[in-house]
């Protein structure tokens, strides 16, 4: 039985290569290693990463682990989230600063400062169409803005008191986000966003604390969409890029449920019981939200999203992982622990 265990293990294993990368970001400052969080995204291209760790942006050749191009500085305070343009022309970051930034990916120099948040940014995300940005915040709000020029749009709000990720819907007519209420439980937030979206802009002043220069700002109303009056006491939430699925964190299980357009529930499946021993309650989807990773006591599963089967099986992970990245096209995975490793795998073939 554990032979079998173990050609099994290895079977799961074997299908990828793996690549450490050590940033070496002790020159944002004399913090030690694991005391911030750093986020990576993949460019189009596949050979190339954007790290944000601290106060930089770090440009690297995944192939030779070179640094092609860092911005240090990048803001006041440390990143809290980074999103790439799916033209991979623009990305965005969000952080503590209470500001987001877009950037123009080639050359790291900034485009513009987005204002308006009153505490972190937490969460920032482009559109499927690349033309719009969307913020959430510490201060309860979502915010979007138009990607082409950092103009605002509309502000969001409703009982959320702090917006964790964000997810337009496919068609971009519904905004998801994931977030706590004033009662620090977790949800999902959802607003009807208006149509055409990229057409619509509001005039707002640069400061957000100066009366005489906010301008008008144009607020939608969203409302809770799930756990609704349910009962359910939920640990921790994640939306799939398609906003089709939702992972929930509860007390006796994960469970996977199949959001319907018209905001109905369906259980799809639970996580096996020998998974729910998760060293923390977060979820990554790949792009296409066919595939879910998880964290597990020095394992990476990766599960079919619809069916729950296991579709990889990544070990050695002793160091806690801030994040699982998978790239545009779903053949490489990059992991981000608090040693300040970010290691990438490259997928021969998937298993289911």
């Amino acid at each position: 039985r554990q032979k079998h265990r173990t050609s099994r293990r290895s079977e799961m294993t074997s299908s990828r290569t793996r690549r450490r990368l050590t940033p070496g970001f002790y020159s944002c400052g004399e913090d030690p290693p694991g005391s911030y969080s750093i986020f990576v995204r993949f460019m189009p291209d596949g050979n190339t990463i954007v790290i944000a760790c601290e106060r930089m942006l770090i440009v690297r050749d995944i192939p030779t682990g070179a640094v092609v191009r860092e911005r240090i500085g990048a803001h006041d305070t440390a990143i809290r989230g980074i999103a790439m343009a799916p033209n991979g022309r623009q990305l965005a970051t969000a952080a503590f600063d209470m500001t987001a930034r877009l950037w123009d990916a080639e050359t790291l120099e900034c485009v513009v400062v987005l204002w308006g948040h009153t505490d972190a940014v937490n969460s920032v995300l482009y559109s499927a169409d690349g033309c719009t940005v969307a913020t959430g915040g510490g201060d309860g709000t979502v915010r979007l803005w138009r990607a082409a020029d950092g103009k605002p749009m509309f502000v969001l709000r409703c009982n959320l008191e702090w917006a964790i990720s964000l997810c337009f819907s496919s068609g971009g007519s519904r905004l998801l986000v994931e977030g706590h209420d004033d009662q620090h439980s977790d949800g999902i937030w959802e607003w009807t966003l208006p149509a055409p979206l990229a057409q619509s802009v509001v005039s707002v002043g640069k400061d957000p604390h100066d009366a005489a220069d906010a301008g008008t700002i144009v607020e939608l109303e969203g409302r809770r969409l799930w756990p609704a009056n349910t009962g359910i006491e939920v640990h921790g939430l994640s939306l799939s890029p398609n906003c089709r699925w939702i992972c929930a964190f509860c007390d006796e299980a994960v469970c996977m449920y199949d959001l319907a357009e018209n905001g109905s529930l369906i259980q799809a499946h639970e996580i096996p019981v020998k998974d729910r021993s998760l060293t923390r309650p977060y979820a990554w989807f790949s792009p296409d939200s066919r595939r879910v990773a998880f964290l597990t006591e020095a394992f990476i599963k990766i599960r079919d999203t619809a069916t729950g089967a296991l579709c990889l099986l990544l070990n050695g992970y002793w160091n806690e992982i801030n994040e699982v990245t998978f790239s545009m096209d779903g053949r490489q995975l990059a992991t981000c622990d608090k040693r300040n490793n970010v290691i990438i795998h490259t997928i021969c073939s998937w298993t289911s």
